[in-house]
C-alpha cells in the first residue's frame, strides 16, 4: 500500500492490492499526519515503524506532502527502506 498524504491528512494518490488498503490504514494516516505536525525538531525527512504486521514507513515530499508506505511482514526492511528512498526522489522529481 502506498499513498501522497497532503497536510490536511488527506490522500491524493492511494495505491494497493487487489484486497484493498491495509486494516486501519486512515487512523495510521490520522496519526502519522498528527506525528508529521507536532515533530518538536526541524527537518523531518523519515519514519520507519516496524510492527507485527510489516513496516510502515512515512517519507517527507517537501513541505506539504507525505508519501506512506506500509509494507507486508515478509518484506525485506532494506528492500523497503530503498524502494520508498526511490520512490520518494522520483515523486519529488516530477513536482519540481
Amino acid at each position: 500500500y502506498a499513498c501522497i498524504l497532503d497536510s490536511s491528512g488527506t490522500a491524493s494518490v492511494e495505491v494497493f492490492t487487489d484486497d484493498g488498503p491495509p486494516e486501519g490504514v486512515s487512523d495510521l494516516q490520522k496519526i502519522l499526519r498528527e506525528l508529521v505536525a507536532a515533530y518538536p525538531r526541524p527537518g523531518l525527512r523519515r519514519i520507519m515503524m516496524e510492527e507485527q504486521a510489516g513496516t510502515v514507513v512515512l517519507s517527507r515530499l517537501g513541505a506539504d506532502r507525505s508519501l506512506v508506505v506500509v509494507a507486508d511482514k515478509g518484506a525485506s526492511l532494506g528492500a523497503v527502506s530503498i524502494g520508498v528512498a526511490k520512490m520518494a526522489g522520483e515523486l519529488d522529481q516530477g513536482a519540481s
